[in-house]
């Protein structure tokens, strides 16, 4: 499942702080994971955050930087 390792590989749950820090493409296309406030919907489907949790949500900047090993040596 691509977007739960996804998921897991970009979100920060802090949970004894209550807060998860996820990455700001989901603010940037936030209608694609039904607006704003089902963000945390969306962790929960994917498991990233419990059911009962209600914690604050913040975007991280976005690094636009290449990472090149993560793509074949043919580029």
């Amino acid at each position: 499942m691509l977007t739960a390792t996804f998921l897991r590989s970009t979100t920060k749950n802090d949970a004894a702080a209550d807060t998860v820090s996820v990455t700001p493409l989901m603010n940037w296309f936030r209608g694609d994971f039904d607006g704003k406030n089902s963000t945390d919907n969306f962790l929960r489907e994917y498991g990233i955050i419990p059911d009962d949790a209600k914690p604050k949500i913040s975007y991280r900047s976005y690094d636009w930087t290449l990472s090149l090993g993560h793509f074949g040596s043919d580029v």
